[in-house]
């Protein structure tokens, strides 16, 4: 009986202990309202326009967003001041966008309509059960006519690097570079001509280029992309400065340094002989002389590959 009576005693105690552990009252159900989009970018290609923003992940509340109901993207006529419910109103709509979180979405709206005015682009992003969080940040930006795109894009190895033509082209060309083995195009330049060399690139890379017109923050259509393989067969600078001077049982040749960073070393000619080959330094005493013969020299640079450059011009000496 005594056993019995204490584990009655017991009961009402963790009832109690459990209804102590309630924290408050039950929360509101979750909103469901798909976050804000805040990174909304627009621009001008050719003749569209390209519009780029990250669809939400989350709720305003921060928690994951299970789905999307719809995504609608507004373009219209800018207003000074600019009234957003004005825009909206007069704005054109584009709702046929994918849903699926998250997601980078890219999309592309002919300008026909409006070459020559300013427009703003929004969009909004409504949950399931048809809310939204309101318009993302508002881009705007200037629609001009098509720029032209630059034609007959061509490569060429140099020995200053690879020499990119075009024509065709706006004022302003911008040129993307690939190498072969990265992910994708970087830019590699702006330019206010017709040519570009690039001066980065190495000998027996393989490198991607197209090109694109820019005004603003306008682009015309990119262009064809052409690869190219820079294989080195140009040969240093030739040597200047030579000059012979007798000395005592020798005749002790100097010239300029050359600056290549390819460079080899020298080849000394001494009439149609070469006396010294990939020889490193602009000085030579030549020891293998008679007395009172004349002697001829001229001498060539030679780079890592081999290539040899022109002879420099002959210098004329005595033996003493």
């Amino acid at each position: 009986m005594i056993r019995r009576f204490g584990a009655l005693l017991l009961f009402p105690a963790v009832v109690f202990l459990t209804r102590c552990g309630y924290t408050g009252e039950p929360l509101p159900p979750l909103l469901h309202i798909p976050a804000r989009v805040t990174d909304l970018a627009v621009m001008q290609r050719g003749s569209q326009l390209v519009a780029q923003f990250t669809l939400p992940a989350l709720t305003t509340e921060g928690t994951g967003l299970k789905g999307i109901g719809r995504v609608e993207l507004r373009v219209g006529p800018a207003s000074n001041p600019f009234d957003a419910h004005v825009w909206a109103a007069g704005a054109k709509v584009f709702d046929d966008l994918r849903t699926e979180p998250p997601a980078l979405l890219k999309y592309e709206i002919p300008v026909g309509e409006w070459t020559g005015r300013e427009v703003v682009a929004g969009v909004k992003v409504f949950g399931e059960n048809g809310r939204d969080a309101g318009w993302s940040n508002f881009i705007a930006l200037p629609v001009i006519a098509p720029l032209a795109q630059p034609r007959n894009l061509s490569g060429e190895a140099t020995a200053a690097g690879v020499r990119l033509a075009w024509q065709e082209a706006s004022s302003e060309v911008r040129i993307f570079r690939q190498v072969a083995g990265e992910p994708g195009f970087t830019a590699a330049a702006t330019v206010k001509a017709s040519e570009w060399v690039d001066t980065e690139a190495q000998y027996g890379k393989t490198y991607r280029y197209y090109a694109l017109s820019v005004s603003g923050s306008a682009e015309s259509a990119p262009s064809l992309q052409i690869a190219i393989t820079p294989v080195d067969r140009f040969p240093p600078a030739v040597p200047l400065g030579l000059a012979a001077v007798a000395g005592a049982g020798s005749i002790e040749l100097t010239w300029d340094r050359n600056m290549e960073t390819d460079f080899a070393g020298y080849r000394i000619y001494r009439g149609p002989d070469v006396i010294a080959d990939l020889h490193p330094s602009p000085t030579l005493s030549d020891r293998k002389i008679e007395s009172g013969k004349s002697y001829r020299y001229a001498i060539s640079a030679v780079d890592k590959e081999g290539n040899e450059s022109a002879r420099s011009g002959e210098v004329e000496i005595t033996a003493p």
